[in-house]
Parts: structure tokens; sequence; C-alpha cells
């Protein structure tokens, strides 16, 4: 191989791994958001708690469908970035969101 091609395989696998990190935090966060502590304390609560759960399905979901296709021997290419790009940004309006959730659930309590 090439030493570009190297780089690329190499960000390709950093990437995986952090989408495989962040897969794994999907699953705690649907853990904690399926505990008695954070059940909804109303309609509009039960609602958000609902959205956010599908969301974090979805992702999960995406994330996997994902990983399983690269199974880390994919060349890297620019619509494979920007899907992981695009999970990582959904993650990380997913983790505000349910950040958001536990703040407003404590403040009711």
């Amino acid at each position: 191989m090439t030493s570009t091609s190297d780089g690329i395989k190499k960000n390709v696998n950093q990437l995986m791994m952090k989408l495989e990190r962040n897969q794994s935090i999907v699953f705690q966060y649907l853990k904690q958001l399926n505990s008695y502590r954070c059940e909804p304390t109303d309609y509009q609560c039960f609602l958000q708690v609902g959205r956010l759960k599908q969301g974090l399905k979805e992702l999960a979901a995406e994330q996997q469908e994902l990983m399983t296709k690269t199974n880390r021997s994919v060349k890297g290419d620019d619509k494979l970035f920007q899907t992981i790009e695009h999970l990582f940004e959904r993650f990380q309006q997913l983790e505000s969101d349910i950040a958001q959730y536990l703040r407003e659930i404590k403040n009711h309590y």
C-alpha cells in the first residue's frame, strides 16, 4: 500500500473505533432512559422520552449497519466520511437532548 492509502485506512479505523464507542454510549443512554430514575413526570416528558428512545434506537441501528458494511476493510471515500460525520452529529444532538431531559427531570424532583 502507499502511504496515502495507509493514512486513509488508519483514519477510517479511527472513525470506526469512535463509532463503536458511541454505540456503547447509545446503549448506556437507552438503559438510563429505561430506568425508574428517568420516568416521565407528565405527558410532555412522556412524549420527549419516547422521541429520545426512538432516536437512539434509530441511531444505533444506522451505526451498526455502517460498522457491518465497512467491517474495517473499506477504503475511505467521501461518502463514507460524510455518513460517519452525519452519525456523529446526530449522536451529539441526541446527547444534548438527553442531557436537557435529565436536567428537567432532576429539577422536577
